[in-house]
């Protein structure tokens, strides 16, 4: 039987992080939380921000991401995700990698703020 790892990601850019031929990408995305209930019993809904990283190693998508992507743009990544493992015993460290093969900018900062 075959498997897959994918994620996707839909969020704002943070910041983008340039290690020459690789990028790691900080993307906040924001989901309804539980909500806090007032003294009349209304739930006000709030929002929570999650952030992930995204590594981008292609080296055509990293060229791209370098010239169009700024913080607070718009983007849409998909990929794949993998554990890993470094250390011994107590030592041991674990990371979650999520690597990207897709990503698509939905609108820049500007055009969100002229929406606004």
């Amino acid at each position: 039987m075959l498997g897959r790892s994918d994620f996707r990601i839909v969020g704002l850019v943070g910041k983008v992080l340039d290690f020459d031929n690789v990028l790691k990408v900080r993307i906040a995305s924001q989901y309804l939380g539980k909500g806090e209930t007032d003294e009349s019993g209304k739930t006000a809904p709030t929002y929570k921000t999650r952030w992930n990283t995204v590594t981008i190693l292609n080296t055509g998508t990293v060229r791209w991401a370098k010239k169009n992507l700024d913080r607070g743009d718009l983007i849409d990544v998909t990929g794949s995700i993998s554990e890993s493992s470094y250390g011994e015993a107590k030592d041991k460290s674990f990371t979650v990698d999520m690597v990207a093969n897709d990503v698509t900018r939905l609108a820049t900062k500007m055009q969100l703020a002229s929406k606004s």
